[in-house]
């Protein structure tokens, strides 16, 4: 009996925001490639993004996940991929959308035609809802040979984008980090190139990523969500990293230190963070609280 498994699934997880997801759904209805299945994991607390999906037809490719207790980001991700059943995991955020009526077909050839490779990404047309601009990101020339050999270089920065632009295969069976939100997609791609290095990349911008909408993460991310996740990721990577080759990452987390005005490593550990500090940033710490105190001295002393 020939299987009826859809070759690649489109995993949206939503959260309210309708307006958005309209367009996520009319980008899939005028895809060229039809051999796909539509999970929506649905987090929202009123039944707005059940009400848009009832007024669209796609028969028996899409499915309705309608969580009863809201999983969060990023768990909802999560959901939508474990109830998939695709050989090919396509993510594609509620506010996000396919570019081009071609853009599924472009994604599914990257792995097609690049079996060794697990892992797949496109650059990203981005759309800004405060200013109606776009701008494209793509992975700057030289930087993909640098991102196999290692994918460590993603702890300064994103320069695959969003997870709406990538396509993985069933078989790399990785998921998003749920004690994570800001640097979520960034650990999921360090872990997933370090499982398999043949990554593959379109210059196509073939999704448009919508940034400063309404209920974006990245609104809701405060310095306590900022600085505990990049000392969790560091942990995380520092195995893999050469002692005389973290030096780097520590002036990072320091800047970061720096940008908060944080001083002890009490103060991190009350932002959330319970792993221990590197011994280089406990000494400057130390340094730095010794010469604040001596200038409060030295003030005192000469100016009172």
């Amino acid at each position: 009996m020939e299987s009826t498994r859809p070759k690649v699934s489109i995993c949206i997880p939503t959260y309210k925001q309708v307006e958005f997801l309209k367009k996520t759904l009319d980008s899939i209805l005028i895809q060229s490639y039809q051999d796909y299945e539509i999970i929506i994991s649905d987090d929202s607390p009123d039944r707005s993004v059940q009400s848009l999906v009832e007024q669209y037809s796609f028969g028996s490719k899409l499915k309705f996940l309608k969580n009863k207790n809201p999983l969060g980001s990023p768990e909802n991700w999560n959901e939508s991929i474990r109830k998939a059943s695709g050989e090919y995991m396509k993510i594609l955020h509620h506010d996000d959308w396919f570019t081009f009526p071609y853009s599924l077909e472009e994604y599914v050839k990257l792995l097609d035609e690049n079996p060794q490779a697990d892992f797949a990404f496109s650059a990203t047309n981005v759309f800004h809802a405060d200013t109606l601009k776009e701008r494209i990101h793509c992975i700057p020339d030289g930087y993909l040979e640098k991102l196999q050999k290692d994918p460590q270089i993603l702890f300064w920065g994103n320069l695959i984008g969003g997870p709406s632009v990538t396509i993985c295969r069933r078989s790399l069976n990785e998921y998003y980090d749920k004690k994570m939100q800001w640097l979520v997609d960034i650990e999921f791609y360090i872990r997933a190139i370090q499982k398999n290095s043949h990554i593959v990349f379109s210059p196509k911008p073939l999704i448009t990523t919508s940034t400063a909408t309404e209920h974006a993460i990245t609104s809701s991310i405060t310095k306590e969500i900022d600085v505990s996740e990049h000392f969790y990721l560091y942990d995380k990577i520092k195995s893999s990293v050469a002692k005389n080759d973290r030096k780097p990452y520590i002036i990072h987390l320091w800047y970061l230190l720096e940008k908060y005005n944080i001083t002890s490593p009490k103060q991190v550990k009350q932002m959330g963070y319970s792993g221990e500090l590197e011994r280089p940033l406990k000494t400057l710490m130390t340094l730095k609280i010794i010469s604040f105190r001596l200038s409060q001295l030295y003030q005192k002393i000469y100016f009172f």
